[in-house]
């Protein structure tokens, strides 16, 4: 007696689905497989060889050598509701595959939920760009606009090399114009950094009146705020040699500048204690608050060469 090796994702299905090099049959049902997917619609439909005779007393065999494998049986698994079949966690890179092939069989909208719980995982976690650009990929693949946007601003927070190393694969699937976009929105960031850095030294007097200051209150403070900062390398040159995470976690870290003494402030009105953590916190949170990823629309509207309206209100990037 012959033993069925095959992964019984449907019991008494009638379609072996035979997957990747390695041909892993899966059994699955051709009609739950129609009712999820305009491509199994089509290929299990009265047209095509596949869909004739179907029975599940003798399951008909479907090569699919290109596919991949542990995507297919993925997908599957989820159409036929198998939910503890379904990965709770997975590697960027198989997320990724799972929305090719979702996208390749017309099933997106059947994998959008199990999707949304991946990529929101994966996306507070994944430290290293290239698993973050599959993740990215796969967001804009499956058109989760608020994954991708949360996947962007990690990008660029966590990445201080060119994005032009980026797996080209990825480019088949999104507009190579996100290189750019990136880019650009990663050097705004940096320059919302410097000049937080520079605006603390208002607060030693930068923007005051110092021609009426007989004691150089302002001079003690600016060199002591910029000695702090040769201090924590942050002078401007240093900036593009770290994340933009690690530039605002230095900041947030910084500890107030010692003034040089012996040192007797005259009767200058502007003369107090700077508070230049609190400042910097206060332009931090406010820069920050207004910052967020790439717009999936304005990106589809490089891909498409028309303009997509946006279904989010955002701020001009």
């Amino acid at each position: 007696m012959t033993t069925d090796t095959s992964v019984p994702i449907a019991a008494n299905g009638d379609v072996y689905l035979l997957v990747g090099p390695d041909s892993k049959r899966l059994r699955v049902s051709s009609q739950i497989l129609r009712n999820a997917s305009t491509y199994f619609h089509n290929l299990f439909g009265p047209n095509f060889a596949e869909g004739q005779n179907l029975s599940s007393s003798e399951p008909k065999e479907v090569s699919m050598p290109d596919d991949d494998a542990r995507a297919v049986e993925t997908i599957c698994n989820i159409i036929h509701l198998q939910n503890d079949a379904v990965p709770l966690s997975l590697a960027p890179e198989e997320v990724f595959e799972i929305a090719v092939a979702a996208d390749k069989f017309a099933c997106a909208s059947a994998v959008k939920l199990a999707s949304i719980f991946w990529l929101k995982t994966s996306g507070t976690e994944v430290q290293v760009v290239s698993e973050l650009a599959h993740l990215m990929g796969a967001a804009y693949i499956l058109d989760n606009g608020d994954a991708f946007g949360e996947i962007t601003l990690a990008m660029m927070m966590r990445h201080k090399e060119s994005y032009l190393s980026l797996p080209e694969h990825l480019l088949n699937f999104v507009p190579w114009e996100v290189l750019f976009m990136l880019e650009e929105r990663r050097s705004k960031l940096r320059i919302k950094m410097l000049q937080i850095l520079y605006d603390t030294g208002t607060d030693a007097g930068l923007e005051n009146d110092s021609r009426t200051c007989s004691c150089a209150w302002s001079g003690r403070h600016l060199l002591a705020h910029t000695e702090l900062l040769n201090e924590y390398n942050l002078q401007p040159r240093n900036i593009p040699e770290m994340t933009v995470a690690q530039v605002i976690e230095k900041m947030g870290r910084m500890r107030d500048p010692v003034v040089p003494q012996p040192w007797e402030p005259c009767g200058y009105r502007w003369h107090s204690s700077p508070e230049y953590g609190a400042s910097r916190g206060r332009w931090l949170k406010n820069e920050l608050a207004e910052e967020g990823g790439l717009c999936i629309d304005c990106v589809k509207s490089c891909d498409k060469g028309v303009k997509v309206e946006c279904r989010k209100i955002h701020k001009a990037q």
